[in-house]
């Protein structure tokens, strides 16, 4: 067997595409209700932030020679979960960007809250 080199580890591939996976079957419909119920852009901007700090957790770890193959497969748990409990968020604020796209191209008005314009009905 090969010595280990500096910041390398070795993580069984299914177990980490499992991590990943599996908490979207178990938690996309619990993401689905949190989303209902929730303020929708702070749901997106907060996992997105815990999803971005992960693969820095992991670039330090690779640079100091300390990770181990439980981190990585913490951290994809980590990201999994995390996209399991945004996605719909994500999903429900494009649906209402897209309409709101769809109806300024049909009817060519002018998106007040774009340009600073304040509404008429204030």
């Amino acid at each position: 067997m090969a010595p280990a080199q500096p910041g390398r580890v070795a993580v069984p591939g299914g177990t980490r595409y499992l991590a990943l996976g599996a908490p979207g079957f178990f938690l996309t419909l619990v993401g689905g209700v949190r989303a209902d119920h929730v303020n929708r852009r702070r749901v997106i901007a907060t996992f997105q932030s815990i999803q971005m700090l992960c693969p820095t957790v992991l670039v330090v770890l690779l640079l100091t020679a300390t990770v181990r193959p439980w981190v990585v497969i913490l951290l994809s748990l980590t990201v999994g979960i995390t996209d399991a409990l945004s996605m719909r968020a994500v999903v429900a604020v494009a649906r209402k960007l897209a309409v709101l796209l769809h109806r300024l191209w049909v009817t060519a008005e002018v998106y007040g809250p774009l340009y600073g314009v304040e509404s008429e009905a204030a």
